[in-house]
């Protein structure tokens, strides 16, 4: 749009990519920056990390479904990486590995001399087992990953970031994918570029009386892990760091959860006003899948501003027509308490991500 092509192709990418570079060269702002050597590899492994994890869910799956019917007992029982020799007990019973222990055990042995399913003479599959040996082969994969991801982050230069993020319960993998992002942290002059560059900030949209600020710019995994650090570490009390950085934090979400707990009327409206927008936006999406092929090329930008201009009033006239009260019974309680416990998490990784710049701010300028 930018550059006035006609059409989105491999060739207007190039052409885009290129009058994008020579415009900026010279302001290192307007490019991502990414560190070569150790800090790429890092990336590398976390990114590898994620694949084989994704790799592993539908075995998984499918593994779970095959003992349903030929060892029920086992079905749905976790089965985490031990301790003592890293591997998991189950896939590893079925697929027949031999184990280090310290100590043997029998468990899924006894487990399976009692299961419903020899009674009726249904025995484990070969396809059972094959797939185990899979998740094993998968879960050593994932180890050796892990193992040089540790030896990345142990590695002298990263040493003031690694103790910075330990102060926050910031563990070793999001630690890889954190680090890949913003060491060194010198190259961040300001917070607002920091933050962008972990997901974290705001981007203004504005349309006519209407001004929202939503998050989205910058690194959607940084944004995930930091979710997933708050959920699992800041929102359960006794998990939270026994520091004064954990002490900051559990206040800070404690306070917004206790917003929603005192005035649940404002988070139905919100959460009314949430549906909303994305009943619009999916209708918006519909419309324009649908409509817009059918037009010539030369109407196509025409119409799309139509519709999103109608669609823009219809959404300001909902607003300011409709009280939460006239449709807030159509909204399920556990919508609006889930909308609000993202909401919470949310604000709290931004508040997080601002006490993390200025904690390897000091630490790193020291």
């Amino acid at each position: 749009k930018q550059n006035k092509l006609p059409d989105k192709n491999d060739q207007a990418d190039a052409l885009a990519l290129a009058a994008y570079a020579i415009a900026h060269w010279g302001d290192d702002e307007f490019f991502l920056q990414f560190e070569p050597g150790v800090i790429a590899q890092m990336r590398q492994s976390w990114l590898q990390l994620q694949s084989v994890n994704r790799i592993k869910s539908p075995i998984v799956n499918r593994a779970r479904q095959q003992l349903a019917r030929e060892f029920p007992e086992a079905a749905l029982s976790r089965s985490n990486p031990s301790k003592t020799d890293g591997m998991l007990p189950l896939w590893a019973w079925l697929a027949g590995r031999e184990r280090n222990l310290t100590r043997n055990t029998n468990y899924y042995e006894r487990l399976y001399s009692r299961s419903i399913a020899k009674t009726y003479g249904v025995e484990i599959s070969a396809f059972t087992r094959r797939l185990s040996n899979l998740l094993c082969d998968l879960n050593d994969w994932e180890q050796e990953i892990n193992t040089q991801i540790l030896s990345f982050l142990e590695q002298p230069q990263f040493a003031a970031y690694t103790q910075v993020f330990q102060k926050f319960g910031i563990g070793a993998r999001p630690q890889a994918l954190l680090l890949s992002q913003i060491y060194p942290i010198t190259k961040f002059e300001s917070l607002g570029r920091f933050k962008r560059r972990l997901g974290m900030a705001k981007e203004e949209f504005s349309s006519g009386d209407k001004e929202t600020m939503n998050t989205g710019a910058g690194s959607k995994l940084c944004r995930t892990q930091l979710y997933l650090w708050v959920l699992d570490m800041i929102a359960p009390a006794h998990a939270r760091p026994k520091n004064e950085i954990g002490e900051k934090l559990g206040n800070f979400y404690d306070t917004r959860k206790a917003q929603f707990q005192d005035n649940p009327e404002q988070w139905t409206k919100k959460a009314v006003a949430r549906l909303q927008q994305q009943a619009l936006q999916e209708f918006q999406r519909s419309l324009i899948q649908n409509l817009i092929p059918m037009v010539s090329k030369d109407l196509q930008p025409q119409l799309e501003a139509t519709l999103n201009l109608t669609l823009q009033t219809m959404q300001l006239s909902l607003a300011s027509s409709m009280a939460a009260e006239d449709i807030a019974p159509g909204v399920k309680q556990n919508q609006v308490k889930k909308g609000f416990g993202n909401l919470v998490i949310s604000q709290t990784a931004a508040y997080g991500c601002r006490l993390l710049f200025k904690e390897l701010k000091r630490s790193c300028n020291t």
